[in-house]
């Protein structure tokens, strides 16, 4: 009687149950929940973190740039855009250093927030010229000419002062609660290139109060030094001092 149940089951294609399928079930289960825990646990260093949303001041996307509030004034004018302007051509280790002093809450100082940074940008700028120069020495003709023309392309293409750049995004990004904090590969992606990263900084300077980079208002009240005697740190989260809100 049993053999000639299971016979009629098996042709009306009722399941036997084995306890297989649930079995199945629920070791996929499994495996999807594993594989959600992993991708999720992979940091995120490749981000670049195009849109920043209402996060931080006013910072938006990476290419609201014509949104030059709180930067160019409360209210976008023409006196505080000619200023803003002429601050971060004319004057860039002075707001570069006051910006990073206040993203680690520290005191302005000349030395380092200033010398330093001028240092790695000089330093970098002239490391890229020496190679291109070497070129010619090392590289027999033809061959040379093609690489020179590389070279300088890429010298061109190449933002000097990449590095502080991509650590000023990223100390910005981190106080705006904005992606993954060692994103770097994503901040330096941004920061190198000679096409993007001026869209870069206006994005940071969006993300910060006027007060963050004014190192003019800083010496004029007495808020610029010479020299730090104390601890000073260029990046925001490896400091362990956490976010404060801008």
């Amino acid at each position: 009687k049993k053999l000639k149940r299971t016979m009629q089951e098996i042709e009306l294609g009722d399941p036997i149950d084995s306890g297989y399928s649930n079995n199945t079930n629920q070791n996929n289960n499994l495996q999807s929940d594993n594989n959600i825990d992993i991708k999720s646990s992979v940091p995120k260093v490749l981000d670049i973190n195009f849109d920043w949303e209402d996060k931080g001041i006013k910072a938006g996307k990476l290419t609201d740039i014509h949104k030059c509030e709180p930067c160019c004034g409360d209210t976008c004018n023409v006196k505080s855009g000619l200023y803003c302007c002429l601050c971060w051509v004319c004057c860039f280790p002075f707001p570069f250093g006051r910006l990073i002093a206040w993203q680690n809450d520290q005191k302005f100082r000349i030395f380092p927030h200033v010398i330093i940074p001028l240092i790695i940008y000089l330093g970098t700028f002239s490391l890229l010229s020496y190679i291109i120069y070497f070129i010619g020495f090392v590289i027999p003709y033809p061959f040379d000419t093609v690489v020179y023309l590389f070279m300088l392309i890429l010298f061109c293409c190449c933002n000097s002062g990449f590095i502080l750049m991509m650590i000023v995004r990223n100390n910005a990004r981190f106080l705006s609660g904005v992606g993954k904090e060692n994103a770097w590969c994503g901040d330096c992606l941004i920061s190198m290139c000679n096409c993007i990263w001026p869209f870069a900084l206006c994005q940071v300077l969006r993300s910060s109060p006027k007060e963050s980079w004014d190192c003019l208002h800083a010496i004029k009240n007495g808020g610029c030094g010479w020299y730090n005697d104390q601890d000073f740190n260029y990046v925001r989260y490896a400091s362990g001092k956490g976010v404060h809100h801008v």
